[in-house]
């Protein structure tokens, strides 16, 4: 799927289905943003619905130190926001052990922050992949 398939609605539906999360995704994040190994981070209400303003951040060393995820990721934890839907980029496939040890973080820090991690997504110049929580247990 692609953001093509967005419903005209889109804005106004909760980012609760896979599917549409990974199509709002793949709006979201640029092919610029996926050359820069982006982390997008999209706060939503408490019924899943997202806010206008996502978050972007460039740059980003997916391989970095545990404490440093932890830390980034806590700080996103920090927004306000009763849930969110997360994604990280890379100009390549990113490898799967590194994708769930990021999303096992994203979980384990949104959550002691009161926030549901509604999706979380790995996406490259073609692709946008979204990953069960199941993928998370996995990494633990």
């Amino acid at each position: 799927m692609t953001f093509e398939n967005l419903p005209k609605n889109w804005t106004a539906l909760p980012l609760t289905s896979p599917a549409l999360a990974a199509d709002v995704v793949d709006l979201l994040l640029s092919c610029a943003d996926r050359a820069l190994s982006s982390l997008l981070f999209l706060p939503c209400s408490a019924d899943g619905i997202g806010y206008p303003r996502p978050v972007i951040i460039g740059g980003m060393d997916w391989r970095c130190a545990a404490v440093e995820r932890h830390r980034t990721l806590r700080s996103l934890g920090q927004s306000g926001a009763a849930s969110a839907v997360l994604a990280i980029s890379a100009p390549r496939r990113l490898p799967l052990g590194l994708v769930r040890s990021w999303h096992t973080a994203a979980h384990d820090e949104l959550a002691a922050e009161g926030m549901r991690l509604l999706g979380f997504c790995s996406a490259d110049p073609d692709t946008v992949r979204i990953h069960s929580p199941a993928d998370a247990r996995r990494a633990a």
